[in-house]
């Protein structure tokens, strides 16, 4: 299972088995390190998925969702080109089935730090940082939504 945060702070996990991480990343900062790491990714035994969060770039400045929209793409062909199935996920409907707290009352900030909090105590033995935390968050949701498992 591979979660896909793409925008700039972003980052990428990849889930093995039922309960090991394999990698972690924070979004690499050229396309040509992004088609390395996918690459990288597609490489590695076993069947393939991916999630990727699929954020609304209206809400940001035109250069920013320009930017956002770029890099969403890039992914895409990335995905693509790997011959990894992806599925795209908004924020509103990874975060729900995963039982995050509300946080329409939260800064950025907040928001960001309680998905990290979320996603250490999920996985404890991964460094977790701001950037991989969504990352990993989606892809556990992927997991989740394929094993039905919803406690």
């Amino acid at each position: 299972m591979i979660g896909v945060d793409p925008g700039k702070t972003g980052g990428v996990a990849m889930l093995d088995g039922y309960e090991g991480v394999t990698r972690v990343y924070a979004m690499p900062d050229s396309d040509w390190e992004t088609w390395e790491l996918f690459s990288e990714l597609a490489r590695t035994q076993g069947e393939k998925r991916a999630v990727l969060e699929k954020v609304n770039s209206f809400a940001q400045g035109r250069t920013s969702a320009f930017t956002f929209g770029r890099q969403f793409g890039f992914v895409q062909a990335c995905l693509i080109a790997c011959r990894i199935p992806f599925e795209e996920v908004t924020p509103q409907k990874w975060q729900k089935a995963l039982g995050c707290a509300s946080t329409k009352d939260l800064t950025y900030a907040q928001r960001k730090k309680q998905l990290q909090d979320m996603a250490r105590k999920l996985y404890p033995h991964v460094d977790v940082s701001l950037s991989t935390a969504d990352a990993l968050l989606l892809a556990h949701y992927l997991r989740r939504l394929e094993n039905g498992n919803w406690k």
